[in-house]
């Protein structure tokens, strides 16, 4: 599973049989958290979404559905309507192989929320193998995140700025 941003994902290919596949990302939303719905939205919220990258051989079968219906409230910040999930949400996709063992890229892209703050839209990449793996490999074909990339955070830019600015006026060319 992956975490950021007060969101748990995971994601995991099921297969129906017959060379159809259920792709499943679930996600798990902290506490006091939610995420928007599909939208789409014109007002600067970033709407959930999945998206998958699909290697020859494996086409989509359908739409992708969620779990639960997201509820409905005003939002006075951006003066409409919007649509969210709190609590865990499962997102599924069928597809449909011909193979056994073929990878599908699964990118989630999110932006979560609490009754004062938003956090940056976020997203995260996955990669599902389809088909039935050996049990050496099985926890592989689970769920495979890219790594997190660490940053600093904006606060330290700030300071790190202001005191720049500082030594800049220490510099002979400021005086006249």
């Amino acid at each position: 599973a992956a975490a950021a941003q007060n969101v748990d994902w995971s994601v995991k290919a099921v297969s129906e049989g017959g060379g159809l596949y259920r792709i499943e990302a679930e996600a798990s939303v902290q506490a006091g958290w939610h995420i928007y719905d599909f939208g789409p939205y014109d007002v600067g919220i970033t709407p959930t979404s999945l998206s998958f990258t699909l290697p020859e051989g494996v086409a989509l079968e359908g739409g992708l559905e969620a779990s639960k219906t997201p509820s409905r409230h005003y939002e006075k910040s951006f003066d409409t309507e919007v649509g969210y999930w709190d609590g865990d949400v499962l997102f599924t996709q069928k597809v449909r192989s011909a193979a056994e063992g073929a990878q599908v890229g699964v990118k989630a892209e999110w932006m979560a929320c609490d009754s004062q703050y938003c956090s940056f839209p976020t997203d995260e990449e996955f990669t599902v193998t389809l088909g039935e793996p050996s049990a050496a490999s099985k926890a592989d074909a689970v769920t495979q995140p890219e790594p997190p990339t660490k940053g600093g955070s904006v606060w330290a830019m700030i300071i790190e700025a202001i005191l720049w600015g500082f030594a800049a006026l220490l510099t002979p060319c400021v005086f006249p």
